[in-house]
C-alpha cells in the first residue's frame, strides 16, 4: 500500500469493500473500536493538516456512520491544535466515582442496624451530614451490598 499516493489512499478509504494488503484482509466498516483509537486517528490527521470534514469522512469510511459526530471531530481536532497530546479521557475529580463508596455503605448499615424496619426515606433523613446519596443508591446499597430485602 505504500505505493499509493495520499489522494489514492483517501479514495480507497471511502468504500465499504474489503481492504487488502498483502495476505491480510479487513472487512469494513470496523466495529467495536475504542474512542481512544478514533482520537488517535484524529490526532494523526490533524498532524497532517487535514480539515475536520476530511477527518470525519475518513473515520466514517473505515469505522461506519455511528463512529463519531463531526462536532466531536472538530472539538478533538481543535484540542490537538491547541497542544493536547493525550487521547484518553481526563480525570473527573469534581464528582464521585460512585455513590456506593465505603462511607455511604457504612452509614446506611449503621442506620439499618439501629432499626431493621426503617424505610428508605427514613434512612435518607438519618444519614449523617456529608453523606448525600439518593433513594436509588440507598436501595442499591441495601440490596446489592448489604443483601437486604
Amino acid at each position: 500500500m505504500d505505493a499509493l499516493e495520499a489522494g489514492d489512499l483517501s479514495k480507497s478509504l471511502y468504500s465499504y469493500a474489503q481492504v487488502r494488503s498483502a495476505s491480510v484482509s479487513i472487512e469494513l466498516p470496523l466495529v467495536n473500536v475504542s474512542t481512544c483509537e478514533l482520537r488517535s486517528v484524529i490526532r494523526f490527521f490533524t498532524a497532517k493538516n487535514e480539515t475536520a470534514v476530511n477527518i470525519h469522512r475518513n473515520l466514517v469510511s473505515v469505522y461506519g456512520e455511528g463512529c463519531m459526530s463531526i462536532q466531536m471531530v472538530r472539538r478533538w481536532r481543535s484540542w490537538f491544535l491547541e497542544g493536547r497530546q493525550n487521547v484518553h479521557d481526563d480525570e473527573r475529580s469534581d464528582r464521585p466515582v460512585t455513590a456506593t463508596d465505603n462511607a455511604a455503605v457504612a452509614a446506611v448499615r449503621n442506620v439499618v442496624e439501629a432499626n431493621r424496619r426503617v424505610t428508605i426515606d427514613e434512612i435518607m433523613i438519618r444519614l449523617p451530614p456529608g453523606i448525600e446519596i439518593g433513594c436509588s443508591s440507598i436501595g442499591t446499597i441495601m440490596s446489592d451490598v448489604l443483601n437486604l430485602n
